[in-house]
């Protein structure tokens, strides 16, 4: 792995321990056991590092929307959208700094403002090309209402953008339990939109499966 690469990843680790505010470039070295210099040699200070840490974020979903684009139209199923779920979400966690100081980050970096305020567009675009597969698959209906699937769609980007600091709040569970259960939080718009064809297969899938409120409410302490 090249010091660029290590770099990264100590970043990631520290931010994600002691947030973005707490970490600094020295910081960073003394965990790598480099000087000062050669890291600010690959990165002049920790916006740059965070700003990369970002795109290469992004970079991570951008490979799972090429995988959903690459399969199969006619094959995609209610189980695909919770793999590519999960998958987006352990990528969340993976980098969660991003998230718990998501409003810090963007208001001290103007570019990745711009940069993210255009993603939500392209990934919007998206969203609605994901939809239209479904529907045309005869899993999901047509609105009943106008714009129905478009505050579904700000309601589940405002979900997966903050989920991660409502959890840090709420509870701090083990990863997988935790992503498993932010997962079914940011799917729970999806069974009212289901078909019939849709809901057999939701259920099939989820079968045996707890409660999300209820598994929320028995893992919630008072720490």
């Amino acid at each position: 792995m090249s010091t660029r690469q290590n770099i990264l990843g100590a970043a990631r680790g520290l931010y994600n321990k002691k947030g973005t505010d707490a970490v600094t470039v020295r910081h960073i070295a003394a965990e790598l056991g480099i000087s000062h210099g050669n890291l600010c040699y690959h990165f002049l200070n920790t916006g740059t590092i965070v700003r990369q840490l970002y795109l290469d974020l992004v970079a991570e979903l951008d490979a799972i929307i090429a995988q959903a684009g690459a399969f199969p139209p006619e094959q995609l199923r209610i189980a695909h959208v919770l793999d590519y779920t999960r998958q987006v979400f352990r990528i969340f966690h993976d980098n969660r700094f991003l998230f718990l100081d998501f409003a810090r980050v963007m208001r001290n970096d103007q570019w990745l403002r711009k940069h993210y305020r255009g993603l939500m567009a392209q990934r919007a675009e998206t969203f609605r090309w994901f939809f239209s597969l479904l529907r045309k698959n005869g899993l999901i209906r047509e609105e009943r209402v106008p714009g129905e699937l478009e505050l579904i769609f700000e309601m589940q980007f405002i979900c997966a953008d903050f989920w991660l600091a409502r959890a840090e709040i709420m509870r701090r569970l083990p990863k997988k339990e935790l992503i498993d259960y932010y997962v079914r939080v940011w799917l729970a718009p999806l069974p009212g939109l289901l078909t019939e064809k849709g809901l057999r297969e939701w259920k099939t899938l989820l079968a045996g499966a707890p409660s999300p409120l209820l598994t929320l409410e028995s893992k919630i302490s008072s720490d």
